[in-house]
């Protein structure tokens, strides 16, 4: 006997299998964007993708990065602060320090291949491993990778972003930017028949450095243009395939460049790098295909061990049982949620021994400082001890510090 399927009921077929379908992941890590810079957060320039993100998605208003580009990136990876175990100490370009991620280390990226995911890393990748780098970087759970790495020694004035190490093989090729955009492109092609996730460490863009099309022009203005734009490149991308209905898109950035800062100077990072809430506070957008209205902006508290966690429930898949997350999953919140027993109410960021802790009005570094940023938001002049309610919200920030084990560094 013949069976005749109707067209309406073929659809609402097709519909409830892409409805229960993985959801595929993209994470955009920007690198020195402020929010200043960011049309969504209220800058005079336009950056027309970005902001298309935020008016489909969610714009997060307290979000905080590490202090350091490295140390950024293992975070968001680990889901773990860096005075934990995951990150090794190793020597960066210009003579200094940097993080470097332990291999043993549970990424999320390790997570979600385990759990079918096609995985892969494009960009740059500021974590100095060496030898690691030809064994395919499968130890850190991507199949694929396109990068530039800091391991490659290469012209750092003339010849930055002209190679790129390719699963393994270092290729000389016109434009990374480029070639990398191309590398995400086909590689969302031939992930049709599983879900991915790409983490996307963007390269920044400086005057001696070729990245493509963009001019520098105004020179002030280059790097979020070309993120923006990168940005845009990509969300036009998986409009074209027809993915749009079922990515996560994420963008942020690590180690925003600020015009004035507080002297509480991070030791052993660059020589720009201090630490403010100014210095780590960055752009956080998330746009969702659950979502059911856009343009919203959050006070919700978030920093970047919460990616870890937010992405693995995203994608269906429990918390790894031998590892101590330090982060919360903030998908509640994103979803609509509004049970205070559900959000952050505090955020840190660290460097060495140097760091802080907020809650949404207050800030205690390691130097002993504490601020009001709701009244003083530059953190130029600390609250008095004499303060009557300074006391009391100075302590609840100390007792979460000594929760953990960076609590060991108080003085």
């Amino acid at each position: 006997m013949k069976t005749i399927t109707s067209l309406p009921l073929l659809l609402l077929l097709v519909s409830s299998l892409q409805a229960g379908a993985p959801t595929n992941i993209i994470l955009i890590l920007a690198d020195g964007i402020n929010r200043d810079l960011v049309g969504c957060y209220g800058a005079n320039s336009k950056t027309s993708s970005i902001d298309f993100l935020a008016e489909h998605g969610t714009r997060y208003e307290t979000a905080w990065s590490m202090p350091t580009h490295a140390a950024s990136q293992v975070t968001l990876l680990t889901g773990r602060y860096p005075f934990r175990d995951d990150i090794e100490v190793t020597p960066d370009l210009e003579g200094g320090s940097g993080g470097g991620l332990n291999v043993n280390a549970v990424t999320i990226a390790k997570m979600l291949k385990s759990s079918g995911y096609v995985t892969a890393a494009a960009g740059i990748w500021s974590m100095t491993v060496g030898e690691h780098f030809a064994e395919g970087f499968t130890h850190y759970g991507f199949d694929r990778h396109c990068l530039w790495t800091h391991a490659d020694k290469v012209d750092l004035t003339s010849n930055l972003y002209r190679r790129v190490q390719l699963d393994g093989e270092i290729q000389s090729v016109q434009s990374a930017s480029e070639e990398i955009h191309t590398f995400i492109n086909k590689l969302m092609d031939q992930a049709k028949q599983k879900p991915f996730f790409v983490y996307c460490s963007m390269l920044k863009l400086t005057a001696s450095s070729s990245v493509g099309k963009e001019g520098v022009g105004q020179r002030e203005m280059a790097p979020i243009r070309y993120v923006d734009r990168f940005v845009g490149e990509l969300v036009e991308s998986l409009d074209q395939k027809g993915l749009t209905d079922n990515t996560l898109i994420v963008f942020t950035s690590a180690s925003p460049l600020v015009d004035s800062q507080p002297t509480n100077r991070v030791q052993g990072a660059k020589s720009h790098t201090v630490l403010s809430d100014r210095t780590v506070h960055v752009p956080f957008v998330v746009r969702a295909p659950f979502l059911t209205k856009g343009g919203n902006a959050s006070r919700d508290l978030i920093d970047f061990t919460d990616l870890f966690p937010t992405l693995l429930e995203v994608a269906g898949i429990e918390p790894p049982m031998n590892v101590e997350l330090d982060g919360r999953s903030f998908l509640p919140g994103l979803k609509g949620s509004v049970d205070p027993f559900e959000k952050r109410s505090w955020i840190y960021s660290q460097f060495g021994e140097t760091w802080m802790i907020r809650d949404w009005e207050h800030i205690l570094d390691s130097a002993g400082n504490f601020h009001d940023l709701l009244r003083d938001p530059l953190q130029q002049e600390a609250v008095s001890p004499l303060d009557k309610q300074a006391p009391g919200r100075r302590q609840r920030l100390e007792m979460i510090l000594k929760r953990l084990p960076a609590g060991k560094m108080q003085n």
